[in-house]
């Protein structure tokens, strides 16, 4: 049987690159989030071979804004987690 692979996108900004994602500092791994990019699109690609059937594009990303879950109340638990994440 062969596995379905999951939708997904590996976004790196160097240190120094003139492109740095605002809010990353908010969210850490299985957080929910909304992520805004812009950019160019350089390639777009529907590939129809059957051993990669699928949809890719690149893009030349000019600005990246990243949203975790609504601020507001959060347990004790949850803000002693969020305080170990920043430390």
């Amino acid at each position: 049987m062969k596995r379905k692979e999951k939708p997904k996108v590996h976004l790196s900004f160097p240190k120094d690159g003139k492109v740095q994602p605002k809010g990353f500092e908010d969210v850490s791994v299985n957080d929910p989030v909304t992520v805004v990019l812009k950019g160019t699109v350089k390639s777009a690609e529907d590939n129809a071979e059957e051993w990669n059937p699928g949809k890719s594009m690149t893009v030349h990303i000019t600005s990246c804004e990243i949203m975790g879950r609504e601020k507001g109340p959060v347990s004790v638990d949850e803000a002693i987690k969020a305080a170990g994440r920043k430390v």
